[in-house]
């Protein structure tokens, strides 16, 4: 049996990007390269604490890419407020969800990261982990 694999970023970091991006300041991706599991299937469980600089919107959510360098590769699972954690406001609150992603191809490399953004604002994103499990 497959483990589950962790990784975590504990710095506080920001952006004002209204769009979903990996690029914080100070830098810092928060992401794990695995392989894919043999039923193709992975358990996905993501947390944050965030703020936002007013009553704005700071958002987290998370892509799966091929290959096994962190934050590049063709997406697979593109990032989506859908999919997302929200928060509005200026008071820091820690959050977390979780989801499935499948139709993974079995023993090919992968790497999920997660993105940040903005409604308006400066977001302030930390204490931030992904944690990845096999799905049967």
């Amino acid at each position: 049996a497959q483990a589950d694999v962790t990784a975590a970023d504990y710095t506080s970091r920001t952006t004002t990007s209204t769009t979903y991006t990996t690029t914080l300041s100070p830098a810092g991706l928060c992401g794990i390269a695995f392989v894919a599991p043999p039923s193709g299937k992975i358990k996905v469980f993501w947390d944050v604490e965030c703020s936002n600089s007013g009553a704005n919107a700071c958002l987290t959510g998370h892509q799966i890419a091929t290959g096994g360098t962190i934050g590049t590769g063709t997406p697979v699972l593109t990032v989506s407020d859908d999919r997302s954690i929200r928060h509005d406001g200026t008071t820091v609150e820690r959050q977390g969800a979780s989801g499935t992603a499948s139709d993974l191809v079995p023993g090919d490399t992968y790497n999920i990261a997660l993105y940040h953004r903005v409604s308006a604002g400066t977001g302030t994103f930390l204490r931030r982990e992904v944690v990845i499990a096999p799905s049967f």
